[in-house]
């Protein structure tokens, strides 16, 4: 497994026990489980949805809504254009998609472990405005957060800075005060680029003992 902690560029080495403030935490694949072809297969069976969602989350139409700059029915109408899909049809699987969406208990015991040892939590995350708001809606540890940064806000997305530089000063934090979580080492690596040190979570159990081996998070409550 490559889960790993990416420190900043301007750390000369990991340090031992570096003292943080806030973590932030992407949502997907982090907090909530992502598999949007079984999902939309078992929420849609007999139908064409996991083509249809298979080849708009590859879509630049996509990448834009995501970053805010077009919405839901304009999605859906665009991939229409482009691909012939059924505009209705697209607008249900799209809508009904982040619904669905599982919470993750071993991202969820971090979440809760590091707001009870006394850091700010924060939700750092490419989400869609329809998405974001029907997630909070369905999702009750989404009180936990001390604020949320969504891509759609700044018209970016990750990995791209725009996103990061955003939410530091959104919420006046200090880079070198900050752990991000994320699934994506992209998206961590450019955290780090931007002196941001993160975890890339591709395995819960091994993000909670890096972080337990490195101070970030003690053992307790039971992790």
């Amino acid at each position: 497994m490559n889960t790993r902690i990416i420190y900043a560029a301007s750390s000369a080495q990991p340090p031992v026990a570096k003292k943080y403030t806030a973590i932030a935490f992407d949502l997907l694949n982090v907090l909530l489980d992502w598999q949007p072809k079984q999902q939309v297969q078992d929420l849609f069976p007999n139908t064409n949805a996991v083509e249809i969602i298979v080849t708009i989350l590859k879509s630049a139409p996509w990448r834009d809504f995501n970053r805010g700059t077009i919405s839901l029915s304009e999605l859906a109408h665009v991939t229409h254009h482009l691909y012939g899909f059924n505009t209705e049809f697209t607008q249900q699987i799209l809508t009904a998609l982040p619904q669905q969406l599982p919470e993750i208990t071993r991202g969820l015991d971090i979440l809760h472990a590091a707001k009870a040892q006394g850091y700010k939590v924060y939700a750092l995350s490419n989400a869609p405005k329809p998405f974001l708001e029907a997630l909070i809606q369905n999702h009750h540890f989404f009180e936990l957060f001390d604020g949320i940064m969504a891509s759609y806000e700044v018209g970016s997305r990750k990995p791209e800075p725009a996103p990061y530089i955003a939410f530091l000063k959104k919420f006046s934090i200090n880079p070198a005060d900050l752990f991000f979580i994320d699934d994506l080492a992209a998206n961590v690596q450019a955290g780090a680029d931007l002196g941001i040190d993160g975890a890339v979570c591709e395995n819960h159990e091994q993000v909670i003992q890096l972080m337990i081996e490195h101070g970030i998070l003690k053992p307790e409550p039971p992790l």
